[in-house]
């Protein structure tokens, strides 16, 4: 499903997702889903949830990978079609970031 991990009204630039890939992903275990620009945009016309967005591209980490997503840039994860599980550490960085932030999360 598509979303966000902060509230868009704060703005880009304050909170980041560091995603660390341990092990490589495919188009079975499925990638990550990004809108580029999606976290300056002020408005995003939603699709399904669980459909595509206008604009989106599907990356596919390697082992190794790290990648640094702005909370508020629109993103997924498809779904796991494989056999095997599929991880990744997500560490959370930000800026001047109030408590009340994470009321409005998902």
């Amino acid at each position: 499903m598509q979303h966000q991990d902060i509230e868009p009204s704060l703005g880009a630039g304050q909170f980041y997702n560091f995603i660390f890939y341990p092990f490589s992903t495919s188009k079975a275990s499925g990638g990550i889903k990004l809108v580029p620009f999606s976290h300056i945009q002020n408005n995003l016309t939603l699709g399904e949830p669980y459909g595509s967005l206008e604009d989106e591209i599907e990356l596919f980490p390697e082992a190794g990978d790290l990648l640094i997503v702005d909370g508020c840039c629109f993103h997924s994860v498809p779904k796991n079609t494989s056999n095997e599980d599929r991880y990744s550490i997500v560490y959370l960085f930000y800026f001047k970031m109030r408590a009340s932030v994470f009321e409005s999360c998902h």
